[in-house]
């Protein structure tokens, strides 16, 4: 497992309730690193769990990907991002194809149901998908910051 986040309780002070997010693979550049298939997902605290293995659209597989960092807004508890990276297995394996295009940050806006590759922009260019090391929501600016190989600290969405 490489992430693993907890919907804040702004909503639904239920702890029975609670959205838990896991997402699968490790991406800490090893030769061993392995896989993972998606995004496990469970409304009410851990009892049950669905797999969630693409984006809203279907054009993006999370097969062979790792996920480095899950954040969800402490504002507004439905919108979490998830950094996407490559994990060295899934290469080996031929899962991550074609390589680098899943890779990045994707956005939920319904509490992790559906997801939405951001397309990232460094200095008002979009990029390339890359690896995603790393994703924090800072309260006080109301935004998410993330870290991209090779680009730095990006903005992908607001809360």
């Amino acid at each position: 497992m490489g992430a693993i986040a907890i919907q804040p309780q702004l909503s639904n002070p239920d702890p029975a309730q609670s959205v838990i997010l896991v997402g699968t693979g490790e991406t800490n550049s090893s030769s061993d690193s392995y896989y993972g298939l998606g995004i496990l997902r469970s409304p009410d605290a851990g009892n049950t769990w669905t797999l969630i293995t693409q984006d809203s659209r279907r054009t993006r597989s999370f097969a062979g990907m790792g996920f480095s960092k899950i954040a969800f807004s402490t504002t507004n508890p439905n919108l979490v991002v998830a950094a996407v990276a490559a994990a060295s297995q899934g290469i080996n394996e031929n899962l991550e194809n074609p390589n680098t295009v899943n890779r990045g940050i994707y956005y939920s806006t319904d509490g992790g149901l559906s997801w939405t590759y951001a397309s990232m922009k460094d200095n008002g260019v979009t990029i390339d998908p890359g690896s995603a090391t790393s994703v924090v929501f800072n309260p006080v600016a109301g935004k998410f910051f993330a870290a991209m190989r090779y680009h730095g600290i990006i903005l992908p969405a607001t809360a």
